[in-house]
């Protein structure tokens, strides 16, 4: 949901933010105040539930709680539509502490949310159409590119370490790897993330999978139809020490195949793929 024309050139530059565009606009100010007075797991299942959705979560078991509430974590999780953000943040518990590695533009937002936002910058140039989402091909399609700051890789760079640094501190970072590509095609990122985190602070990586969005997520804020929706499904993963990956030298690229193969072997045997 949070990706709703995210990739429309005003909204990238911050002239018009999302929380000031027509109809969806106010739902996001109000999600923004909300997070700011409930935390953000609370405020994103109560929006979730106020727009009509219903959420099932499935696998958090006690050892996944423990480490969601208490623990150093990374989650990662597929993002192929616009609601999984948001369904994710609803399955999670609250804690002060927890940050997700998005797409600059959702700053837009408001100040609530941007607490909670590792900012990085994507040029829609180095994605091809058809593994964008409906959003950022409806973006494209109208000629409405991305702003791009000249030092953005220092910027991404700068949100990675500072990601890596907050799960040593004892902090839950969400990165969603495939980023804005529906295909499942991991980026380096997620390695260099891994890579950075201090191996002595005990952190777990934790898998998580969101079923039930879609290209017409958007009409969850449509009043009449957004019951029609289907349902969200968020299953969590057996976790696993970071520590784990480490036993051999490996660099992050390689590192990012081990950790896209094991979720793709993950997704198989819980039969999520077909889901």
């Amino acid at each position: 949901m949070f990706g709703i024309i995210y990739s429309m050139n005003e909204y990238e530059r911050g002239i018009v933010p999302i929380s000031e565009f027509p109809i969806v606009g106010k739902v996001f100010r109000e999600l923004d105040l909300a997070i700011g007075k409930k935390g953000l797991p609370v405020a994103s299942r109560d929006f979730i539930l106020e727009h009509g959705s219903k959420l099932e979560v499935v696998g958090r078991t006690r050892e996944v709680e423990g480490i969601l509430k208490n623990e150093p974590v990374l989650v990662v999780a597929n993002h192929e539509h616009e609601v999984e953000t948001m369904a994710l943040y609803a399955a999670l518990l609250q804690r002060d502490d927890i940050f997700t590695v998005g797409v600059a533009a959702l700053q837009g937002i408001g100040p609530n949310f941007s607490e909670h936002l590792m900012p990085v910058y994507v040029r829609p140039s180095s994605v091809d159409p058809s593994e964008m989402k409906l959003s950022s091909r409806i973006g494209r399609a109208l000629n409405l590119g991305t702003d791009m700051p000249e030092n953005a890789h220092e910027l991404n760079k700068a949100s990675i370490d500072r990601a890596a640094q907050t799960i040593s501190d004892g902090g839950l970072v969400i990165m969603f790897p495939s980023g804005a590509r529906k295909k499942n095609i991991w980026s380096p990122g997620v390695g260099h993330l891994m890579t950075n985190i201090n191996k002595d602070c005990g952190a777990y990586i934790v898998k998580a999978h969101i079923k039930g969005a879609s290209d017409l997520d958007f009409l969850r804020l449509i009043p009449g139809l957004k019951r029609l929706m289907p349902p969200l499904k968020v299953t969590f993963g057996k976790p696993r020490r970071v520590i784990d990956y480490f036993k051999e030298e490996v660099k992050p690229k390689e590192l990012v195949a081990q950790l896209q193969d094991e979720y793709t072997e993950w997704l198989e045997q819980k039969d999520l793929v077909r889901e």
